[in-house]
């Protein structure tokens, strides 16, 4: 039977030979991950490599060093199935930063509404794109990613896929964007 979900991550060439050791050791461990290498091409070509790369009905972006919380997966998932007109879903968020103790400090707490439709989006962008969860229909109606942003790359997807249906806001705190010196 397959895992309710998969993790995808895509090694964009570090050349740091231990990267891909680790990756392929935890990968052969856990049949839920699994670790692309690639020549380094830059956010959106690996972002792109791991949509392309995954099986599932659902896409659910993750910055690196971010943190998802536990029910993340599960709630926009369940908004998704819930609602066929809904073709992507956020949640609120928190940016966070290490506190000089060995812990992390709430910077700010993002309780932002879905966007209303795409006027709504040319004034702000609700999402802070780690914590988006994409039909992934709709992703690839909408021909996902385009390798051509270097920046604005989800604002982009965000304004294709409401042009074909609505997006959403799981009203709950499920990710922590992690935010480094």
């Amino acid at each position: 039977e397959a895992p309710p979900f998969e993790v995808i991550v895509v090694n964009d060439g570090s050349r740091d030979p231990k990267v891909r050791e680790i990756l392929d050791a935890r990968a052969a461990r856990d049949p839920r991950l699994r670790a692309i290498h690639q020549a380094n091409a830059g956010f959106v070509h690996a972002i792109r490599a791991a949509a392309d790369a995954a099986r599932g009905r659902h896409l659910a972006v993750m910055g690196a060093g971010d943190v998802s919380r536990p029910l993340r997966l599960a709630r926009q998932s369940a908004a998704l199935e819930a609602d066929p007109g809904l073709l992507a879903v956020g949640c609120w968020y928190e940016d966070r930063a290490p506190d000089g103790a060995g812990g992390w400090r709430t910077l700010a707490a993002h309780r932002n509404a879905a966007p209303a439709g795409p006027a709504d989006l040319h004034v702000r962008n609700p999402y802070a794109h780690g914590e988006v969860m994409i039909r992934r229909e709709a992703y690839e109606a909408v021909g996902g990613y385009r390798t051509f942003f270097k920046n604005s790359q989800d604002a982009d997807l965000w304004l294709r896929l409401i042009e074909r249906g609505r997006l959403g806001q799981v009203e709950e705190t499920l990710y922590e964007r992690r935010i480094f010196a």
